[in-house]
C-alpha cells in the first residue's frame, strides 16, 4: 500500500489515538517512549495506515511501570547437601595429609640430608678409641691384703702396718742423727688409735718424750719408770697443768733456764727440753709434737719466749 498525498502522518496518528469512537483510552495517559516507538514503527508500514492505531500497544500508567517486582524472603544460611562418596574421599585425604606430617616430624636428623650427626659420630668415636698395650694388659694388678682369720687380727695387723709406715718415715727423718733417743718413735699416737706409753702419757706426745728425758737424766732407763704420770702429775697429763702441779710439789720453777730443765710454754699448752743455754740470750729445745706433727725436732728461741722453766723433779 502506498501512502495518501497529503496526510500527516504524526497528524493522523496522534488524530486517531484522540478519536473517542475508534479508540478508549484513559484520561490520565501520556505518551512514553515506548509509546512512541511503537508508533514510529506503525507510521513506517504504509500497507495498513488505518489499522496503525489498533496496532499501537496499550499504554501502561507509570505507576504500573516503575513497580518493583515482589521478592519472596529467603534465609541466607546454605543448605549443604555432601554426596557420601565425595565426605568420605575427603576425610581419607585429610588423614593422608596428618599421617604424612607425623611421618615428617618423626624421621631422624640424618634423614633430612644432613650429615652433621653422622660427622659427629665418627668424630666422638674416633676421640674415644685407644689400643692398650699388650704389656699393659698383662700386668697383674697388686693390692695390699691381709690374711687375718678374726678381727681382731686384722685390727693386729692393720696397726702393724701403721707402725711400719711411722718407723718409715722417722728413719727418713733423720731424728736419731740428731740426738733422739725416745724409745717409741714409730708408735701410733693418739690420732692413729694408739695409746699410753709406759710412762702413762700418750705416745709421742710432748709430755712424754719430756717424762722420758727426765727419767734417763736420772738413770732410769725401763719400767718400772722412776717419775710417770701418777707421780709428777697426777693431777692432769696436759702440758698446761705441768707448772701448777711443779708448784704444788714444792719443785722450782724459775725464769732462768739451765740444761736439763723443762720449758713450760704456758699459752701454748707445751713442754720441751732444754738441752743448751746459749750466752746471746737463746737456747736450743728437744722437743716432740711441735706444730702437731708428732716427731722429733729441735729449735733455737729466746729465753725470753719461754713462760717458765721448771726443775727436774726429785
Amino acid at each position: 500500500m502506498t501512502e495518501p498525498e497529503g496526510s500527516d502522518n504524526l497528524g493522523d496518528l496522534f488524530g486517531g489515538l484522540a478519536s473517542p469512537q475508534e479508540t478508549s483510552v484513559a484520561p490520565a495517559t501520556y505518551p512514553t517512549r515506548r509509546s512512541l516507538r511503537a508508533a514510529e514503527l506503525t507510521s513506517s508500514a504504509a500497507s495498513e495506515p488505518a489499522e496503525s492505531a489498533e496496532t499501537v500497544a496499550p499504554t501502561v500508567p507509570p505507576a504500573a511501570e516503575k513497580a518493583a517486582p515482589v521478592v519472596p524472603v529467603m534465609s541466607f544460611r546454605r543448605q549443604t547437601v555432601r554426596h557420601p562418596i565425595r565426605a568420605r574421599a575427603t576425610a581419607a585425604g585429610t588423614m593422608v595429609i596428618i599421617g604424612g606430617l607425623f611421618a615428617a616430624l618423626g624421621l631422624p636428623a640424618y634423614a633430612e640430608g644432613d650429615d652433621s650427626a653422622e660427622v659427629a659420630i665418627a668424630d666422638a668415636a674416633a676421640v674415644q678409641s685407644f689400643e692398650v698395650s699388650e704389656a699393659a694388659s698383662e700386668t697383674a694388678i697388686e693390692r695390699d691384703s691381709y690374711d687375718a682369720t678374726s678381727a681382731a687380727e686384722l685390727v693386729a695387723q692393720y696397726r702393724s702396718s701403721l707402725a711400719d709406715t711411722n718407723l718409715a718415715i722417722y728413719l727418713r727423718s733423720g731424728a736419731r742423727e740428731a740426738g733422739d733417743d725416745y724409745p717409741w718413735p714409730a708408735a701410733l699416737h693418739l690420732g692413729q688409735g694408739g695409746g699410753l706409753s709406759p710412762l702413762r702419757y700418750y705416745y709421742r706426745e710432748c709430755v712424754d718424750f719430756v717424762a722420758w728425758r727426765l727419767n734417763r737424766d736420772q738413770g732410769s732407763y725401763g719400767e718400772p719408770f722412776k717419775w710417770d704420770w701418777s707421780s709428777m702429775t697426777p693431777g692432769g697429763g696436759s702440758a698446761i697443768s705441768w707448772k701448777y702441779q711443779w708448784e704444788s710439789h714444792g719443785w722450782a720453777v724459775t725464769n732462768t733456764p739451765k740444761p736439763g730443765w723443762v720449758a713450760w710454754f704456758g699459752g701454748g699448752n707445751h713442754v720441751a727440753y732444754v738441752k743448751t743455754v746459749n750466752g746471746d740470750g737463746t737456747i736450743v729445745v728437744e722437743e716432740y709434737n711441735w706444730g702437731g706433727t708428732h716427731m722429733y725436732g729441735q729449735r733455737t728461741i729466746p729465753a725470753s719466749s719461754v713462760s717458765a722453766f721448771l726443775a727436774p723433779p726429785s
